[in-house]
């Protein structure tokens, strides 16, 4: 794996496929004291379909695109900063978001994205670490080009 390109939202690694005769393998994330785990979940996104904004207080997510290809939008609030981020299995990136910035994704390609997050905090569902927006809301400065929200 290549070192992680910090940014303000968090940072971004470029991943690697390995291949033999039998198939591919590609390393993710590896354990590290620094390093917290809460869960790990796969979620999907339609083709043209945006899935935003949220941000967390708390949590960190750590995302990459297993299938299909995803465009994550970043917005940091406090700096009125916006960032854009493209992952897909033929470029393969972990994207790692901090707390405090709204971020979110959309379909770009024409199959379902499957999209792999590896939160270093378990979901509460009595208490979720979660604040959410509108995929258009006019208060972020983000543009998507997809209209489906």
């Amino acid at each position: 794996m290549n070192p992680a390109r910090p940014d303000f939202f968090g940072a971004v690694t470029d991943l690697q496929w390995y291949e033999d005769g039998r198939g591919r393998l590609m390393e993710i994330l590896r354990s590290h004291p620094d390093l917290d785990f809460g869960q790990a979940y796969v979620t999907t996104c339609r083709p043209g379909v945006v899935k935003a904004w949220h941000h967390h207080e708390r949590q960190t997510d750590r995302m990459v695109c297993l299938h299909g290809a995803l465009q994550v939008g970043l917005y940091d609030e406090a700096a009125g900063r916006t960032a854009t981020v493209f992952s897909s299995p033929h470029r393969p990136r972990l994207v790692m978001i901090r707390p405090g910035i709204w971020h979110g994704f959309a379909c770009v390609g024409g199959e379902e994205a499957i999209v792999l997050n590896l939160p270093d905090r378990a979901y509460d569902h009595a208490c979720p670490d979660e604040q959410r927006r509108p995929a258009h809301d006019s208060a972020i400065p983000y543009r998507w080009g997809v209209q489906d929200g």
